[in-house]
């Protein structure tokens, strides 16, 4: 579900979450540190070190925007058939109907191993 938010992210785009991002984004290096977050979100009681594991799809420490995005879609929206058919389509390589291990890998980015 991650990895195809993330995906769905990286190929749409909104003002007003950019808007929201880029506000929280103090440095504007185009990522969301801890620190900043901690900022945006002081006195809310959340816990932002979990908050960050649950977003860091590709565990770089910080939140980018397509993560940001991504966790800012609706169920609606990434539930949807015709939304999952479109990424589906382009997941797969061959268009045979089936994600092979090679799909995955190149998806994903993680080992063979991993995948199986």
């Amino acid at each position: 579900k991650r990895y195809v938010l993330y995906y769905m992210a990286t190929k749409m785009t909104n003002k007003q979450v950019a808007d929201l991002f880029n506000s929280i984004d103090q440095n504007q290096d185009g990522k969301l540190s801890k620190e900043e977050i901690r900022a945006h979100l002081k006195n809310t009681g959340l816990d932002v070190e979990k908050l960050i594991c649950a977003l860091d799809v590709d565990c770089s420490g910080a939140i980018d925007y397509s993560e940001f995005y991504a966790a800012t879609l609706s169920e609606a929206l990434y539930s949807s058939l015709p939304n999952m058919h479109t990424v589906f389509s382009q997941w797969d390589i061959d268009k045979d109907g089936r994600l092979s291990i090679q799909e995955l890998h190149n998806i994903l980015r993680v080992p063979f191993e991993e995948l199986i």
